[in-house]
């Protein structure tokens, strides 16, 4: 569990966190979350590119559920984007199991923690969280599919249960008139100190001056007011990554424009 921290015992403080200060509480999370690992093979996710985690063509599902990470807030932490706009669970399904959809999530947050201990030892301090900002503008209910909240719900639960106090902030965008019949649903999964890091908003000029008190404007895209490049499905979605730090894994060809996406499909 230590192997993307600064020290062993920042791990443990982050489980007594997610269990609300209750010491033996925390060690049987981290021993089952250790047993979990084992169970779903992370080392073996690791091993392999999000295409062969998914089973399909890692641009397809972008089609469904666009997301990027990019850039780091003012405190160093990875940023991450998501677009619910066309967010289509029923979509993601027929593409691919959920069971597959969970393994190339677990992908991204290994991958996000990796970041984290990279920006610790870049920035000489703790990083241990991120940061993820959500725009579910012109989301419609007719995206709130049984199949949608069971996705979010799965996901949730491996967030909450192997990768606990991991959110920094949340900031949801945007959010239109059907927004708060999903965001109900939602919130009462969450833990409650997880509902005190998330942020609501419905004006555009609210959310942007915060994302770019928060995250800068260097390291917030165009499409968000910022200065850094435009985030675009042509783009995949962990390229900074793969270029920082996988480039054995991940040759050069693999994300570059037209050659990373399914072309035939």
């Amino acid at each position: 569990l230590s192997k993307y921290s600064l020290h062993p015992d920042l791990i443990l403080l982050r489980y007594i966190r997610a269990n609300n200060g209750h010491v033996d509480k925390a060690i049987a999370h981290m021993e089952r979350n250790i047993k979990w690992r084992h169970e779903i093979n992370v080392d073996n996710i690791l091993s392999k590119n999000p295409n062969d985690n998914l089973g399909c063509h890692l641009s397809n599902l972008i089609k469904y559920l666009p997301h990027w990470q990019t850039g780091f807030d003012k405190t160093g932490r990875p940023v991450l984007y998501k677009q619910y706009r066309d967010f289509d669970a029923t979509a993601i399904k027929k593409l691919t199991p959920f069971e597959n959809v969970i393994k190339y999530h677990v992908w991204e947050q290994e991958i996000c923690m990796r970041m984290c201990l990279e920006q610790s030892k870049k920035l000489n301090t703790i990083i241990e969280t991120i940061t993820v900002v959500i725009d579910v503008k012109d989301m419609s209910l007719r995206q709130l599919s049984s199949d949608f909240f069971h996705l979010l719900k799965i996901l949730g639960q491996v967030d909450s249960a192997q990768y606990p106090e991991i959110l920094g902030r949340l900031f949801i965008i945007n959010a239109p008139s059907a927004f708060p019949v999903a965001w109900r649903v939602v919130k009462s999964w969450l833990d409650p100190v997880v509902a005190t890091k998330i942020s609501i908003y419905g004006n555009q000029s609210k959310w942007q001056h915060d994302l770019l008190d928060f995250i800068g404007a260097d390291n917030t895209p165009m499409n968000y007011g910022g200065n850094a490049p435009a985030l675009s499905i042509d783009t995949h979605p962990y390229s900074s990554f793969m270029h920082a730090f996988n480039k054995e894994t991940f040759p050069e060809e693999y994300w570059t424009h037209g050659m990373w996406k399914n072309e035939s499909m």
